[in-house]
This record gives structure tokens, sequence and C-alpha cells, in this order.
């Protein structure tokens, strides 16, 4: 059976993660400035899987994901200068991004897993009952990716101040009309928390690999959770019910 670790990144990872990026690039993938990707692992925001089961000195990295804060964006004051204050944007904001699985690595429901494990660790870390409002962004010309946003819980965002969120590194500067932005703005209904979070309560996840076709390749894979937020003792009933 292969097996594959998902953990929190530490700052000595932060080159392999940029390798990572930088090797596999994505379209569908916006690029991330290093001082995002830095910030990230900081907060301990930042997830990656490896295999174990590579014969190599350094076990590589397989997919990656995180949060980013867009409020230590250097656009985020401007909103509130010229837009003023208003409910949503008092709220704190997370942005889920940085999703990137290697080809030999999808099918196994990877991003489904990093979704849950993100989603948790702002519940367990009381954002989301804290009214933090969890979005995501994809490219306009991505529809595949617009259908799955939507089928996870995501909702179509029309975000007025989506301008002053701190763009991508695509962004020569930010998009005050937004009128050309590349990006479509979901947000999570945390309505459909529970779906996502119950499978952090399983321990470590099985999976068995399919193809394109969604057929079974006989490949097993067992995904070991090494993340020190799931021990945190209400672990069971922050993750079981909602806020």
């Amino acid at each position: 059976m292969n097996i594959l670790s998902l953990r929190m990144a530490h700052q000595r990872d932060c080159d392999r993660i940029e390798a990572f990026y930088s090797s596999n690039p994505d379209p569908n993938v916006a690029k991330r400035d290093v001082s995002d990707i830095i910030e990230s692992i900081d907060d301990g925001r930042f997830f990656v899987i490896q295999s174990l089961t590579e014969r190599t000195d350094t076990k590589p990295i397989v997919a990656a994901s995180a949060i980013f804060d867009p409020e230590q964006g250097p656009y985020w004051q401007a909103a509130e200068e010229i837009l003023g204050r208003h409910s949503e944007h008092d709220r704190p904001h997370r942005e889920l991004g940085g999703s990137l699985v290697l080809p030999a690595y999808r099918g196994l429901g990877l991003h489904k897993i990093l979704l849950a494990v993100r989603l948790g660790f702002l519940k367990v870390n009381g954002e989301i009952d804290a009214g933090a409002i969890v979005y995501s962004t994809v490219t306009q010309a991505n529809e595949v990716s617009a259908k799955n946003q939507m089928k996870a819980g995501m909702e179509a965002w029309d975000c007025h101040y989506a301008a002053f969120l701190k763009p991508c590194a695509a962004c020569a500067e930010p998009r005050y009309g937004n009128t050309n932005c590349c990006k479509v703005f979901f947000k999570f209904d945390t309505a459909n928390l529970d779906k996502h979070t119950k499978l952090l309560l399983q321990g470590d996840i099985q999976r068995e690999k399919r193809d394109a076709s969604k057929r079974p390749t006989g490949e097993s894979f067992r995904i070991v959770l090494d993340l020190p937020f799931l021990d945190d003792p209400d672990r069971d009933r922050l993750l079981a019910t909602r806020g």
C-alpha cells in the first residue's frame, strides 16, 4: 500500500514548496508571492502532502494547499478608506487557495481532503464561529473548477470590495474597478461544514485510486493525518456539529 502524510508545513519547507509550484505550473492555480507563503506557514495554515513510499532521501511533496489572510495585504485598508466600513468588511476573511495536486496523485480525492483539513482548522481554531468569511477564487475560464466549487458547498459571491483583497502575483496592481479581474469569487456556506469535517474524525484515510473515467486502478493509498489541531480535546464536538 502507498502511504502519504498530510501535515502542516514548516519554515524549513519554504524552498521546497516554492520549487514544487515553480516545477509544476498550472494555469488554474494562482501564483502567490513568496511573502504570502511564508505568512501562511508562520500561521500554521499551509499544508503539504508527502509520499512516504518513494525511495528518496527527501520525501517528495505531491500536493499542497493553504489558507491565506487577505487582511495582511496592503490593499485591505484601501477598501476601508475608499468604501468605508460595512458589515462584511468588518468580518475576518480567510482565502482558501494554492491547491495543487501532482497529476500522478489525482484520482484520490486529495483536493477534497485538503478542503476538509482547512475548514477543520478554521473550525477548531474558532474562526468560523467568529463569523469569518471563507472564500476562494477560480479563473473565469476554468468552468470545471467553478462547478467543483459549487459541489463543495461554495456559492457565487459578488464581493463588491473584491478589488481590494490582496491580489495574486499575476496582477500588476489592485483591480480597483474589478471590471477586468480574471477571477470569479466563491464564498463557503457554513451550513455545508459537517459533510467535510466529518472526514477528519475517522483517523487515517484510505483511498482507492481512480482514473479519469472514475474506474478503480487497483492502487491503494493510506493518508496519514499528522495535524496537531486534531489533538484538540474538543475536536469531535467542534467538527461534528455546526457552530
